[in-house]
C-alpha cells in the first residue's frame, strides 16, 4: 500500500451566550455539501497552526480571533490523504454577531448542544463540537 499524503487542517470553537458558531457548506462542495462544520480548514505551508485558524476564521466569518488552547484532535484517511485535524477554542476580539460568510458556506447559526442533532454535522465533527462543549469550562 502506498503512503498517504498528511494534510492539516484547523477548526476553531466559537462560544457565545452558551452556543457555538456552525457554518454550512455550500451545496456545491464534493465533499460534505451542505453540512455544518466549526470554521477552520488547511494549513498553509509555512504557516503555524494559530495563524492558519486566524486566517481561516477571518476568511469564513470577517472576524478577528483570540486562539486559545487546543482541545481535541483526530485523524482520518479520505482516499490517498490523511488528514489530522486540530481544535481550538477562540474568543473573538470584537461582538460575533456580525458574520461575513465567505462563498464556501450558504448560512451561520448558532447552536447549543442539545440542538446538534437538528443539524447535518459529519460524526467526526460532532465529536469535536461535544468535546468543545465539554472542556469550555476549562478554558
Amino acid at each position: 500500500m502506498d503512503k498517504l499524503t498528511q494534510k492539516t487542517l484547523v477548526a476553531g470553537f466559537l462560544y457565545h451566550q452558551d452556543k457555538v458558531l456552525l457554518l454550512r457548506r455550500v451545496s456545491s462542495k464534493t465533499f460534505l455539501p451542505d453540512f455544518y462544520e466549526r470554521p477552520g480548514g488547511h494549513q498553509e505551508v509555512d504557516e503555524d497552526l494559530e495563524t492558519a485558524i486566524i486566517r481561516e476564521f477571518l476568511e469564513e466569518t470577517g472576524l478577528s480571533i483570540i486562539v486559545g488552547s487546543q482541545y481535541f484532535e483526530y485523524t482520518h484517511p479520505i482516499d490517498e490523504t490523511q488528514y489530522t485535524e486540530y481544535s481550538f477554542f477562540v474568543k473573538a476580539q470584537e461582538d460575533p454577531i456580525s458574520i461575513s460568510l465567505s462563498s464556501e458556506h450558504s448560512k451561520y447559526v448558532w447552536v447549543d448542544k442539545n440542538e446538534l442533532d437538528q443539524y447535518k454535522i459529519d460524526p467526526n465533527e460532532k465529536r469535536a463540537i461535544l468535546e468543545g462543549f465539554e472542556n469550555i469550562g476549562s478554558y
